[in-house]
């Protein structure tokens, strides 16, 4: 203080402040310490607890500089290993290369060639191009005269269509007639009750003679088309005399008309005894108004079982699938054992292949020949003509000289090599080896109209 003013000296008061900020400044200087200390105390402890759990890390720790050290020196004999590897791929690398190089210059030259030769393919082209050209138009002219053909051909087509159509047609009311006709003759089929033998049978008349040229070798009978009568049908020639029948011979029919039809002699058994007005003909299997029903069963010596059916359906007859009650008669053959048991069961008559061959129809038959202009066609060409048989509708040597003049030739036999079979009477073998190899047959009455003067014409 300032006495003399009655109060506090500045310097005292300054010096007092600077105590206080000594003495504040050491207490906080302690208090730090002390915290200070206190810290490292508690981070001492913690340090000694650390120390505690890391004493077995430590151990380990003391281990792993060997476990190392065996790892580093595998590492350096692997690392050893690999530059010997390494020494041997360099190797291989540069063989390696060295070969690549050489394919390369192969590569190369080959390619060098294939550059020349597709350059020389290019040139060829432009000259293939120009001949294309040429070609296509070759080809468009072909496919335009085609298109003109394919036109015609399908117009002709249609109009061969239209006449299929009617055709068929036809053929349908030809079927409803026959039907309606075997509706009719099935309340008939009940008359026929017993087995009966052709050569047992008495002799009914079939027909009779209406004039007679036997010594000519032709007759006239009363039966034709109106009689249901066909071209080709056998007759037995006979007549009573003191209540027993007497065979005079036998005729088959060539040339048929309405109500007459002339026939030829096959056989006269007696000259003394011939063929005259008023004879009466025999055909077992033949009814002027009645279509006969035929089944063939079995095997046959002569002909097969389809010629046999043949035969009948030129005759006029219809074959039967199977032995029914509307059959009229079984051709049996061997082996025909049920069809047989079959017939006596339904009282249908039998036949043997002979029994039939001689009341049927055995004609030629054209195959693939329809008239004498394709014959004469065939003869053009130079075809071989077989002539078989007797000829007594034809003379046998105007025909072989009217082959001749169209330029055929002619032979008296059937074999391989025959074009054209042109068959006469008793020629039945003849005709049956023909159709074995598949040869047309041409029947002698299609060269009947020949003479001289049109032959040597």
């Amino acid at each position: 203080m300032d006495s003399a003013n009655g109060t506090t000296p500045s310097w005292l008061v300054g010096l007092l402040i600077f105590f206080s900020l000594a003495a504040a400044a050491s207490f906080g200087a302690l208090l730090y310490r002390h915290a200070e200390y206190a810290s490292l105390n508690e981070e001492m402890v913690l340090l000694d607890d650390r120390s505690k759990d890391l004493e077995p890390v430590v151990t380990v720790a003391e281990r792993e500089p060997a476990i190392l050290d065996q790892e580093i020196t595998d590492r350096r004999a692997l690392l050893k290993s690999l530059e010997g590897t390494a020494a041997v791929d360099m190797s291989d690398v540069d063989r390696l290369l060295n070969t690549n190089r050489e394919i390369l210059a192969a590569n190369a030259e080959s390619q060098n060639r294939e550059l020349a030769t597709f350059n020389q393919a290019i040139k060829d082209a432009a000259d293939r191009r120009a001949e294309l050209g040429s070609e296509e138009e070759r080809q468009y002219t072909n496919e335009r005269d085609n298109d003109d053909r394919r036109r015609e051909l399908r117009d002709n087509v249609e109009k061969m269509s239209q006449t299929i159509e009617q055709k068929k047609k036809d053929a349908r009311d030809a079927n409803d007639e026959l039907d309606a006709r075997i509706a009719e003759l099935v309340a008939r089929v009940q008359q026929l009750t017993q087995q009966q033998d052709v050569a047992k049978r008495d002799f009914n008349s079939a027909g009779q003679i209406l004039a007679s040229a036997a010594a000519d070798g032709f007759v006239v009978i009363n039966r034709g088309h109106h009689q249901n009568l066909r071209n080709g049908t056998k007759f037995a020639v006979f007549n009573k005399r003191g209540g027993r029948i007497v065979i005079k011979g036998e005729v088959q029919v060539i040339n048929v008309e309405d109500d007459i039809s002339t026939a030829r002699v096959l056989a006269e058994n007696d000259k003394n005894d011939p063929l005259i007005v008023g004879d009466y003909l025999h055909n077992p299997i033949y009814d002027p108004e009645k279509v006969l029903h035929f089944a063939v069963r079995g095997d046959f010596l002569r002909y097969s079982k389809e010629e046999l059916a043949q035969f009948i359906k030129d005759s006029g007859d219809v074959v039967d699938p199977e032995v029914t009650v509307r059959t009229d008669y079984l051709v049996a053959g061997t082996s025909s054992g049920a069809a047989l048991d079959q017939a006596k069961k339904l009282g249908v008559s039998i036949l043997s292949e002979d029994q039939l061959i001689d009341f049927v129809s055995v004609q030629s038959h054209i195959v693939t020949i329809a008239d004498l202009q394709a014959v004469k066609n065939a003869a053009a060409q130079g075809r071989t003509f077989a002539l078989i048989g007797k000829f007594t509708v034809a003379d046998k040597g105007l025909v072989e000289k009217w082959i001749a003049k169209y330029g055929g030739k002619t032979t008296g036999s059937v074999h391989a090599g025959v074009d054209v079979v042109v068959a006469g009477d008793d020629d039945a073998d003849d005709i049956a080896q023909a159709r074995k190899l598949g040869i047309p047959v041409v029947d002698q009455s299609q060269f009947s109209h020949l003479d001289a003067a049109s032959v040597e014409k």
